[in-house]
């Protein structure tokens, strides 16, 4: 179960991706999304979005812990080195669940022996169901 204080951390690595940062706004969850190139961090600062670009900056040799408490994770795949170095990286950070979401299935033994906890298949993008509602702002 995710605190009141604690952050969702996303990395909104395809369409459902952003649809479930775009879900939780609308429910007011704490939250913050990581970006691993200029083009995402462009599109989540438009949105208004907290993004961790400098934790998470792969130029970096070892990655910051943010200062913000970190609860869940989610990981939207958008292809395995990524992903990978994303659960590593997340699971250094936390305790707490890491989701990863993939619209395939190939890599679901690597994600869970690297350190996901769930891996969770879906064609669609709406992936809503997912988001706690123990832990809204206001």
């Amino acid at each position: 179960m995710t605190s009141r204080e604690d952050w969702i951390v996303v990395y909104p690595g395809n369409d459902a991706g952003e649809q479930f940062i775009e879900s939780l706004i609308r429910e007011r969850l704490p939250f913050a999304a990581a970006a691993v190139n200029e083009g995402q961090r462009a599109r989540l600062a438009r949105s208004g979005v907290p993004c961790l670009s400098e934790a998470v900056d792969a130029a970096l040799p070892r990655s910051r812990i943010p200062e913000l408490p970190i609860g869940r994770v989610y990981l939207f795949e958008d292809g395995l080195p990524a992903c990978c170095r994303l659960i590593r990286l997340f699971r250094s950070w936390t305790g707490r669940p890491i989701y990863v979401i993939t619209q395939g299935s190939n890599f679901r033994a690597i994600y869970r022996e690297i350190g996901a906890d769930y891996v969770i298949h879906t064609n669609g993008s709406d992936v809503s169901f997912l988001i706690p509602h123990e832990n809204h702002i206001g």
